[in-house]
């Protein structure tokens, strides 16, 4: 079982002859920064490679997510034991990973979409209720004036049925943006 976790250990640096059994913790991490073996994100190799080392001084070592050149991803526990030894776990988060940003990736297309939708739907409510209200007053100053009983009974229709119509605009685009 032991080759095999150091099989495990020694699988990103393969191709190193540098790298053999005996090889310190603080040397893998120099060499994974200094061969480009890991991606330090916003640092430089040499901060990622202090930061790495410096990890261990602290009481509680928080895990941390290593991604490695070839877009894997390492997710290392470390613990102290009541002797002093350092005791790792290195887990495979390579699909983990890409799972999760594929989940992200959908997430900020659906909320591009919610935000078009919303921006349609502001801009169609405009342009749909400014020539209803328009024909609706334009319908108010006819009934005001002068007209014989058929053209009352016009001005009525066309304002009864604008208004009626504006409930219906309304209430699909209040219901559109639920």
């Amino acid at each position: 079982k032991s080759s095999a976790a150091i099989r495990a250990v020694f699988r990103p640096f393969a191709d190193l002859v540098c790298v053999r059994i005996g090889t310190t913790y603080d040397e893998l991490v120099d060499i994974a920064a200094e061969e480009g073996l890991v991606d330090p994100g916003d640092m430089t190799p040499r901060q990622w490679a202090w930061w790495m080392k410096s990890r261990w001084d602290a009481r509680h070592i928080e895990p941390v997510t290593i991604r490695f050149y070839n877009d894997r991803f390492v997710r290392l526990s470390e613990r102290i034991t009541e002797d002093g030894d350092m005791v790792m776990l290195a887990v495979n988060m390579t699909r983990a990973m890409r799972r999760e940003k594929t989940l992200q990736e959908a997430r900020n297309k659906a909320e591009a979409a919610s935000r078009a939708k919303s921006a349609f739907l502001a801009n169609i409510s405009h342009e749909i209720r400014t020539p209803m209200n328009g024909v609706l007053a334009m319908a108010e100053l006819l009934a005001e004036g002068e007209r014989d009983a058929e053209q009352a009974l016009c001005v009525d229709t066309i304002r009864s049925s604008g208004e009626a119509l504006l409930v219906i605009i309304n209430e699909v685009l209040d219901y559109s943006k639920i």
